[in-house]
Order: structure tokens, then sequence, then C-alpha cells
């Protein structure tokens, strides 16, 4: 998911009507194998400079496996401070489970 800005060609970025992110193992495969932290956040604001107005980034976060709690929580900080006037972010979070159940972070760009 770090290189998706060189993949799309530059004309279409800002045109972008959403990106998806499932973070964590592709399971049945290598647990072991995860994304991470540091190549997720730059991920990120390459999906939102890819979007146009009204476009939308989905990402479930995993903070039930080893490392996901750490990348679900940057996630979580880095949307929260993200423009107001520019984004809106929601968390889309079930409450009767319990803290490492997966959720959902969506951001609309205004």
């Amino acid at each position: 998911h770090d290189a998706m800005e060189a993949v799309v060609p530059p004309p279409l970025h800002g045109t972008v009507g959403a990106v998806m992110f499932n973070l964590g193992y592709l399971p049945g495969a290598e647990a072991a194998v995860i994304t991470r932290v540091e190549s997720t956040l730059p991920a990120l604001k390459a999906a939102l400079r890819l979007l146009r107005s009204g476009g939308i980034v989905t990402v479930m976060v995993y903070p039930g496996h080893e490392g996901g709690d750490v990348e679900a929580d940057a996630v979580a900080d880095w949307a929260a401070v993200l423009p107001k006037g520019a984004y809106h972010a929601i968390v889309y979070r079930m409450i009767n489970r319990s803290a490492s159940a997966p959720y959902l972070i969506a951001i609309e760009k205004q």
C-alpha cells in the first residue's frame, strides 16, 4: 500500500473516490508478515492526496494481534488531528466487545 501514489497515474491524483485499507495480516498466511505503522501512515497520507472532494478512505484495524494495537492507536491518533475543515474522521466500533476487537476508521475528504 505504500507505493499507491506511484502506481496511480498523476493525472488521476485528486480524482479517486475511495481507498480501502485492511490492516494486520492475511488470515491463513504467515502471521509474522503484518502491516506496520512505518509504512501505513505514509500510505494513508498518500491516499488522502489521491482523493477527490467527497472521497473516502476506510481503514479496518485489528488491535488484537501482536503489533496491531500500536498500529491501530497510531492510525486513530493521526486521523483525530486531521484538519476539521478538510476532513471528517469517524470511528465505527463495537462497544460491547473487548478493546482488542477490530474496528473501522473512515475519513471523508470535504
